[in-house]
């Protein structure tokens, strides 16, 4: 993988200045999540059960901990990590790679739209946002919550965003969703499948309990919403 050239470098003669860099072509800030998520998947592995149990209870999720009487105090580092930490702990290495591979993809597309800070910010806030649907929806659970795809639903609510309203003034949808007509046929497919797939047993794909179809919803939804207002503007010449 190589940088990306920034934006804002002038385009070799005759070179379209908003040709979609190859989606491979990750940039640095991509790349980073994705090894911080294999880093601590991998490092994980090599815990003790004790520090591992540890971990869990303070990174994952779990929304019984903000309800009731002294819950936030019972574990207060924990309530205040875990609605970003959570999106570090996979289940296994099929659910960190199906996580990652979305991220690759939807991640580097809004990556490239705008600075590094601001990506952070959104990713943050989408995964926030994912696990307050879920309080919001089932508040006396005590099933955790881990893996980042709250987050990585957010890219994908940012792409959909910028699909189904091209600006003359931003960089231009990437294909296929550079037709507004596909942009709502996605949206409306993506939606439905995270409610089916979070209505269907786990055990059909492989995970113990269930999909969290609210966090996946909730970081789709503030994504779609976030991406106007963080994207950067083209210059003007």
């Amino acid at each position: 993988m190589t940088e990306p050239s920034s934006p804002n470098t002038p385009p070799p003669q005759g070179g379209n200045p908003r040709a979609e860099p190859p989606i491979f072509n990750l940039p640095p800030i991509v790349t980073w999540v994705v090894a911080a998520n294999v880093l601590v998947h991998v490092g994980r592995m090599f815990l003790s059960y004790p520090a591992q149990e540890w971990l869990f209870r303070t990174f994952a999720y779990m929304p019984a901990r903000y309800t009731g009487e002294g819950a936030l105090a019972a574990d207060p580092v924990a309530a205040i990590i875990s609605p970003i930490g959570y999106t570090l702990l996979h289940a296994d290495f099929m659910h960190l790679f199906m996580n990652m591979s979305f991220f690759m993809a939807f991640g580097s597309v809004v990556a490239r739209r705008m600075g590094e800070l601001k990506f952070l910010l959104l990713y943050a806030l989408t995964a926030i946002a994912g696990v307050l649907t879920l309080q919001v929806l089932n508040s006396e659970s005590t099933a955790i919550v881990i893996g980042a795809s709250g987050a990585v639903s957010g890219m994908v609510g940012a792409v959909a965003a910028v699909a189904l309203k091209p600006r003359p003034d931003r960089l231009p949808p990437p294909r296929p969703f550079n037709d507004p007509r596909n942009a709502a046929v996605f949206i409306m497919v993506w939606i439905g499948l995270t409610v089916v797939v979070g209505v269907l047993p786990g055990a059909l794909f492989g995970v113990e309990g269930r999909i969290a179809w609210e966090s996946h919803l909730g970081g789709f939804i503030l994504g779609f919403i976030l991406m106007p207002m963080l994207e950067k503007r083209l210059p003007t010449r």
